[in-house]
């Protein structure tokens, strides 16, 4: 039997050597005495051209498959308990959380203030940078700390595994393209996406972790995905761009074998959840204005993937909860603590006034959609459309060793149109039509 490791598109790979370029004239000027690190994620996507180059690449091929993964792995399931779920939970994970903690503490630290240095801000308060500012400078540290836990809790399982688990990743990257390749060419309208061999179980140890050994590009590369989740220091806003880099910050770790398949259904239950609760603490208490944001056309002002693994939650749900159920406050308030979708209603009533229909158009057509099936299939398509093929979006996404910006294989360019909902002969792919 093949190790899980072996064939997850999320191996690791070593850096390439890469020039710094940059798409705005604010970090041009600051990068001007700065020396480049090659090992540091940059962005690559600079005209429209480059954004269909990204629906080519490695990058999009694996944060493709690694959202899909996540979808799945939360389907028809409840929210964790982490009282009740911290036995079963990595230790990995629970430390991530700790570190969401401490950034939650920072906001004690930072209060809003009317002005500072004499200067007032229209749009956002100008406390957020000082937050921000103790967020790099902790950055580091904090990425320094988590891979020597994901070495700690490597090594116990290293123990009870043979000595050749991992092999060489640019090659656990081709299987995975053959694998794709082999998904394409299924005719059966039941065939998956997501078919990735599983990890193998383990009756000696609960955790599953290969992080071999701690280098630091390793460091430098989360931590510049890390900075970019939590909005935008200059501007004051936070949006879907951001929320894709925490998403793709995770899929890092994915790809270094610091967590696994079996760690997907708490990576979306525990940690994005804890990040997306985080990341309304810090949009109420700084006022961060909505980054690209279509007003009421869009599905929500910050963001996009809790609607996407949220409805996912919800497909045969027990509680027989519909769409059409967001406009139900009793079942918004006896359930938003179980189903992110829920949840994120449950935020735009507390922020939003007026009827629901005009401050959120989109959510309420989409309560129209007899089946939560068609609303997950249909958001997904929805997300690449508004979101990673977006340019004012993508524009600003890092690519690094992890997520090359590289192309793949000509055999597989036909690959990404197919996966990403713009072929009609997709059986995964819905519209919101009833």
């Amino acid at each position: 039997m093949q190790e899980f490791t072996t064939t997850t598109p999320f191996a690791k790979i070593k850096p390439s050597t890469i020039v710094n370029t940059n798409d705005n004239k604010e970090e041009e000027e600051i990068n001007k005495s700065t020396i480049i690190d090659p090992e540091i994620p940059i962005k690559r996507i600079k005209t429209q051209q480059d954004t269909f180059n990204f629906r080519q690449s490695k990058a999009f091929l694996i944060l493709d498959n690694f959202i899909k993964e996540l979808n799945e792995s939360i389907k028809s399931k409840p929210l964790p308990n982490l009282s009740e779920h911290e036995s079963k939970a990595s230790p990995i994970l629970l430390f991530i959380l700790k570190l969401l903690d401490e950034l939650e503490q920072f906001l004690g630290e930072f209060p809003p203030v009317a002005e500072k240095g004499g200067f007032t801000s229209r749009f956002g308060n100008l406390a957020y940078r000082d937050w921000f500012d103790k967020l790099c400078s902790e950055s580091d540290r904090m990425m320094d700390q988590l891979l020597d836990k994901a070495l700690e809790f490597s090594k116990c399982n290293v123990n009870t595994s043979s000595s050749n688990n991992v092999k060489n990743n640019e090659n656990a990257l081709q299987e995975v393209l053959d694998n794709f390749k082999h998904q394409e060419e299924k005719s059966s309208s039941t065939s998956s996406l997501l078919d990735v061999p599983k990890e193998p179980s383990s009756p000696t140890s609960p955790t599953y972790c290969f992080y071999e050994k701690k280098e630091r590009w390793h460091v430098k590369e989360l931590s510049a995905y890390w900075k970019d989740a939590f909005g935008n220091r200059t501007r004051i806003d936070y949006g879907t761009g951001h929320e894709a880099t925490f998403c793709a910050w995770m899929c890092c770790l994915a790809r270094l074998n610091i967590v696994t398949r079996k760690d997907s259904y708490y990576l979306v239950g525990l940690v994005f959840k804890r990040y997306l609760d985080l990341m309304r603490k810090i949009q109420l208490q700084y006022k961060l204005e909505p980054a690209g944001s279509h007003g009421v056309w869009g599905l929500d002002d910050y963001q996009f993937l809790p609607f996407i693994w949220g409805s996912s939650q919800l497909i045969n749900n027990p509680e027989e909860i519909t769409p059409n159920d967001i406009h139900n406050e009793k079942i918004i308030q006896s359930y938003s603590d179980k189903y992110m979708y829920l949840s994120c209603i449950q935020f735009i009533n507390k922020v939003k006034k007026g009827p629901f229909g005009e401050h959120s158009p989109i959510l309420n057509d989409i309560s129209g959609v007899p089946k939560w099936f068609k609303v997950n299939t249909g958001l997904i398509k929805m997300y690449y459309d508004e979101v990673l093929f977006k340019y004012v979006v993508i524009q600003h996404f890092l690519f690094g060793a992890l997520l090359p910006y590289e192309p793949v294989e000509q055999k597989y360019s036909g690959i990404n149109t197919t996966v990403s909902g713009h072929s009609t002969t997709d059986p995964t792919v819905t519209t919101f039509r009833k």
